[in-house]
């Protein structure tokens, strides 16, 4: 016979360390007009819902990697990137860590990228599907970018 036991511990509070990262994700995996997204978009996320579009950053000769998906709106247009990795390399030129990178927008970063101009100039890409690159002049940094994009079916 089987029986369960009551616990009578408290939840630690590192078991909910995860959840602003799930919120996150909960939220790029919505699409317009639904009331939930799918598991597999949170759960996957850029190998789920987030990855129906990808535009790859990448400066070779100072080593920044970046993957960016497109957010889009009600009528399916790109409008916004959300950044789905990177590499430290990235984090080191863009001057700033990690946990402000990842899965943040580029329309309301604070770096380079979010410069309106180089937003546009990625969703010129994303529209055409060809690749593109491109320089960003900073007071200290100068990066040549190729750009690559790629479309996933859904």
């Amino acid at each position: 016979m089987l029986a369960a036991r009551k616990s009578s511990e408290k939840s630690a509070p590192e078991m909910f360390d995860d959840v602003p990262v799930l919120q996150r994700k909960w939220q790029a995996a919505m699409r317009p007009g639904e009331k939930l997204p799918a598991y597999e978009a949170v759960m996957l996320g850029s190998l789920g819902r987030l990855a129906d579009h990808i535009v790859l950053l990448k400066d070779g000769p100072q080593g920044l990697l970046l993957s960016l998906a497109a957010i889009r709106d009600a009528e399916g247009r790109p409008f916004d990137f959300q950044i789905v990795h990177h590499n430290d390399g990235a984090a080191r030129l863009l001057k700033l860590p990690t946990v402000e990178l990842l899965w943040q927008r580029l329309g309301g970063g604070r770096s380079l990228l979010s410069a309106g101009h180089v937003v546009e100039r990625l969703l010129t890409v994303v529209r055409s599907d060809e690749g593109d690159w491109f320089e960003i002049d900073s007071d200290d940094r100068s990066l040549k970018l190729g750009v690559t994009s790629a479309t996933f079916s859904r």
